[in-house]
């Protein structure tokens, strides 16, 4: 029994150092244990990505691709082939805005969801997450879904017709997860 309230302080202590910010450096656990049982060192939790977004984005992107069951490697990785610097007031010359570069095609549709300003990092990294899982979720494949993110489902669809199964764009975005994933910066 005296294991087992020593395991589950200890778990519950992990659990909340886990959810902790990035910024706490250092974790001190006063613990009594008998039958010389080892002492758990817990670290801190460090960046979920080496990327130059603020950890405050970082935790709504991983937030909003756990509510919306997305990858968020692959949400991040999206947002490197979008828009490399991570600014969120860029508008390109195709009328896309933001960290995710939202097409102003999408603008009025996110509007409705809540999602009013595209150059709002919150509500672009939003907007973005809620677009990216729809595409995943009428897709067979991570490419075939970047493909529709980037040209549309349409476009995804011709070029599929023409047997192009991912493209320069996909597999752009999918190096960048590659990358992630190995813990590289960007």
């Amino acid at each position: 029994m005296r294991k087992l309230v020593i395991f589950l302080t200890l778990l519950s202590a992990v659990i909340f150092w886990l959810t902790k910010p990035a910024e706490v450096q250092t974790v001190e656990m006063d613990l009594k244990v008998e039958y010389n049982a080892p002492a758990v060192i817990v670290e801190p939790v460090e960046p979920r990505f080496n990327v130059s977004l603020s950890e405050d984005l970082q935790e709504l992107v991983y937030s909003e691709c756990t509510e919306r069951g997305v990858d968020p490697y692959l949400a991040v990785a999206v947002m490197l082939q979008e828009n490399r610097g991570f600014d969120p007031s860029i508008v390109s010359g195709t009328s896309d805005y933001g960290l995710f570069q939202i097409n102003k095609i999408n603008h009025k549709r996110m509007a409705d969801l809540g999602y009013t300003d595209m150059l709002d990092a919150e509500d672009n990294i939003k907007a973005g997450v809620y677009i990216l899982a729809e595409c995943l979720a009428s897709s067979d494949s991570y490419h075939e879904a970047l493909m529709a993110y980037n040209m549309g489902r349409t476009g995804c669809n011709r070029a599929m017709a023409k047997g192009i199964y991912s493209t320069s764009y996909s597999r752009g975005v999918m190096a960048f997860y590659d990358g992630l994933k190995a813990g590289e910066s960007y």
